[in-house]
C-alpha cells in the first residue's frame, strides 16, 4: 500500500520494527514452504527407497535454516531497495 500511496505522490512512513516485507515473505508462508518442502523431499526419498529409487536424503535442518535465513533476508531487502527508490 505504501508503494502504491508514494507513485501516486502521497508522502508515506513505512514504520516497521523488524524487517521490510511483510508477514507473508518474511515470517509466514515463504519460510513455512521452506521448510515443509525439505521434509517432504527428504520423505519421499525415504518412501521411495522402498521402490529400489534410493537417495538417502535426510534433512540438514542447520542448512535448511540458514537458506530460509538467506532467502527471507533477500526479500526485505529488495523490498527495502523498492522503497528507497519508489519513496
Amino acid at each position: 500500500m505504501a508503494l502504491a500511496a508514494a507513485k501516486e505522490k502521497w508522502k508515506v512512513a513505512i514504520i516497521e520494527k523488524k524487517a521490510i516485507g511483510g508477514t507473508c515473505a518474511l515470517w509466514g508462508c515463504v519460510p513455512k514452504k521452506v521448510l515443509i518442502s525439505g521434509e517432504e523431499l527428504a520423505n519421499f526419498s525415504q518412501r521411495m527407497a522402498a521402490a529400489g529409487l534410493s537417495s538417502n536424503t535426510t534433512p540438514d535442518w542447520s542448512e535448511l535454516m540458514a537458506f530460509k535465513h538467506r532467502l527471507t533476508r533477500s526479500f526485505s531487502q529488495d523490498s527495502r531497495s523498492r522503497c528507497k527508490n519508489t519513496i
